[in-house]
């Protein structure tokens, strides 16, 4: 998605206190932009990035924002990615 639809997703999935796991699938052209936008609507969470999954180099990533952000900055990303993450905003 673009960013602008992006952000409004996200912000839409934030305001109706959604208690799942969300599932993203992201491109590594993309990965990085929506990890900030992710970060700069729900903090610092801890979030699972996959990838290459079912594949030889199969990777996943457990940790904040913030850390993968780091790491795809300085390892330009590449494959399929699958974000996963649970932000547990309590109902009103």
């Amino acid at each position: 998605k673009k960013q602008g639809k992006r952000k409004k997703l996200l912000e839409n999935c934030k305001l109706s206190a959604v208690h799942y796991t969300l599932i993203f699938y992201e491109s590594p052209h993309r990965l990085i932009e929506t990890l900030k936008d992710l970060q700069e609507i729900f903090g610092d969470i801890e979030i699972v990035l996959c990838r290459e999954l079912t594949k030889i180099y199969e990777e996943i990533r457990r940790e904040k924002i913030s850390e993968t952000i780091a790491y795809f900055e300085k390892t330009p990303p590449k494959g399929e990615f699958t974000l996963l993450f649970n932000f547990n905003i309590p109902l009103k």
